[in-house]
């Protein structure tokens, strides 16, 4: 549900206003009304570059810290003193990040040109000027195997190193400079500056101090708290930096208006806290349209479904939150697309373990992933497989045989969950236009899901093989007329008549055809389920089929190996897809047919931030 708010408006003299930004900040409740946009503002710029960065280098920090050995690292930097200022510590890890990207470019540089080097071996530089005194040139050449003459040894002193790629390479040591014209064919290379000894040399003193930088990244990993202290404190600067921009100044600058939200439960210990010192407020009336702050506010179980509708958008104030209404039907989507009994278990084994060790934003994640794996496990019994093996297929589940559910069975399945998602969003619908017009308004509304769903009901029936008695048929119909009355005249309350039956007309079109579509979009959770299945049967029948030949005591280990990059990739192409189709039949289809609007912006009060929220 979205949390009742209140809205009040703030009298403040200028000299007080920076006091009463901090009273605001200590009580922590109000989420100050947005009068302008300050992310252009040049501090304001600056600030959001900084909590981005610090972003990214918690990031990287976690994956270092999981990566190293807390007490190695730990022990190997007792040298290095790790700074407590938050500036300091990113400023370092920075740098520290700079110098490794540099070092390790200039060892692979260095690297390269060792391998470009090694066919002259570790040749010393110093000759050449040697030579050189003494009246010679000493020269390196390359040139196609099949154009080396030998004579050039004779004629110009050319001394054969070695070859490579079809390239032999070679030197001449005469009087004069030789030129590509005495050796036809041949290319002059520069001669070498360095040798390979110097340049490993070098290598040998930059891989310490690259180690000694990556050490130092390691000890700054294992004090992320630094970090995350600072991150904490850019957030709470920019709330206030972009609160104090918030303000309406009035007579001449000497007062400050400033409104807000907060939840309707604490206004009164708000109000409370302000009186007592003499600050001037009253609250207003929130009008229809404001864009106020959500909060949400959901049981154990709706609540860890919150991620999914954040992901669209929050709720405005004035409708309904999704959140206890999707949560069952995600739940159950994912299941059937999932399939797998044997993957629910892995993902809910896998989010259990995980959720332990994580932090508390993601728990709520792991939490919806143990729901998601419990709910597999539940359905895969009754409609999927068993690590690729259909539950039909298992003896010893022979006795439970009866429910099992065929093919056909899940499709028809999956098409009345469609349906029923659907009649359930014009409910909704309904129930929302009440809430923010009134009941004359949501009465077609709530006739056309009573219609599909009557309409439904009366002609799946007879399928079934289920006869309805006279009276409940002439029952029905009378039913549908009175729903098709209202329909009719109830389309647009307060218009003329005619424009009330055109309008019904053209809205029984667009939802005849709207449901059709709509509903078909439903079979994908029957494709997807299956195609999980039927592949995870293809690995444990290829796994069979290339060891079929083999001993028993030779063929374990290729089928284990088959078997666990199967049903990895497996897994891995079930979850995308079980996540994607679900989303999208919540994001399209219900959402189009529950009308909801989204749009609604989080409610984040100023105040003091701690580590769970910064986080």
């Amino acid at each position: 549900m979205i949390v009742p708010m209140s809205k009040y408006s703030f009298l403040i003299y200028r000299k007080e206003h920076e006091a009463f930004l901090e009273r605001l900040k200590s009580l922590g409740v109000v989420h100050i009304r947005q009068n302008r946009n300050t992310d252009e503002i040049e501090n304001i710029k600056s600030l959001l570059g900084k909590k981005k960065e610090i972003a990214t280098i918690l990031t990287q920090l976690e994956i270092i810290r999981k990566a190293e050995a807390k007490d190695e690292q730990q022990a190997r930097h007792s040298d290095f003193v790790v700074p407590q200022n938050g500036e300091e510590y990113v400023a370092t890890f920075l740098e520290a990040q700079k110098q490794i990207k540099q070092l390790s470019q200039k060892i692979a540089t260095n690297k390269e040109t060792i391998s470009s080097l090694s066919v002259w071996g570790d040749f010393d530089p110093s000759i050449v000027e040697k030579f050189r005194k003494d009246g010679l040139q000493l020269q390196f050449w390359t040139v196609p195997a099949n154009a080396y003459n030998e004579q050039w040894e004779d004629l110009f002193g050319a001394v054969f190193i070695g070859d490579a790629q079809r390239l032999f390479y070679f030197v001449t040591l005469s009087p004069q400079e030789l030129t590509t014209r005495d050796l036809p064919e041949s290319s002059l290379l520069e001669v070498p500056s360095r040798s390979i000894s110097d340049i490993e040399a070098e290598n040998e003193t930059l891989s310490v101090r690259l180690k000694e930088e990556q050490l130092k990244l390691s000890a700054l990993a294992q004090h992320k708290e630094i970090a995350q202290a600072y991150q904490l404190s850019l957030e709470e600067t920019y709330r206030m930096d972009d609160a104090r921009l918030q303000g309406v100044s009035l007579f001449d600058d000497q007062l400050v208006v400033l409104e807000g939200w907060l939840p309707q439960k604490k206004a009164e210990a708000m109000e409370s806290a302000l009186d007592k010192e003499g600050y001037a407020f009253a609250e207003i009336e929130i009008k229809e349209g404001e864009r106020v702050p959500i909060k949400l506010k959901n049981n154990f179980f709706a609540r860890a479904f919150e991620p999914i509708i954040k992901m669209h958008s929050f709720p405005n104030y004035f409708e309904l939150d999704p959140t206890p209404f999707v949560a069952p039907f995600f739940m159950l989507f994912f299941a059937m697309c999932f399939g797998d009994g044997g993957y629910g278990i892995i993902l809910l084994l896998a989010a259990t373990l995980i959720k332990r060790k994580s932090s508390p934003d993601k728990q709520a994640m792991m939490t919806m992933l143990q729901y998601l794996g419990g709910a597999t496990i539940i359905v895969s019994f009754f409609m999927g497989t068993f690590f690729g093996v259909q539950y039909v297929n298992i003896p010893f589940l022979a006795p439970f045989k009866a429910f099992f559910l065929s093919q056909d069975n899940i499709m028809i399945i999956a098409i009345a969950l469609g349906l029923v998602q659907i009649i359930f969003a014009k409910v909704i619908k309904a129930v929302k236009t009440t809430k923010q017009k009134g009941l004359k308004y949501s009465v077609s509304q709530f006739a056309w899901a009573f219609l599909i769903l009557t309409g439904v009901l009366f002609f799946s029936l007879p399928m079934l093989k289920i006869e309805l008695p006279q009276w409940v048929t002439y029952a029905v119909y009378g039913l549908l007329a009175l729903f098709g009355i209202f329909i009719v005249f109830f389309n647009s309350p307060g218009k003329n008549p005619l424009i009330n039956v055109g309008s019904a007309v053209w809205t029984a079109y667009n939802t005849a055809s709207g449901l059709l579509g709509d509903t078909l979009s439903y079979i994908r959770l029957f494709a997807i389920g299956l195609a999980g299945g039927i592949l995870g049967g293809v690995f444990n029948d290829l796994a069979m089929q290339v060891t079929g030949g083999l001993p028993i005591y030779i063929k374990w280990l290729p089928m284990l190996i088959i078997l666990a990059l199967g049903h990895a990739i497996n897994f891995g192409l079930c979850l995308i897809g079980a996540f994607v189709h679900p989303i999208r039949l919540i994001f399209v289809e219900y959402f189009n047919n529950s009308d909801y609007e989204g749009g609604g912006v989080e409610y984040k009060p100023l105040q003091k931030l701690n580590t769970e929220e910064g986080q």
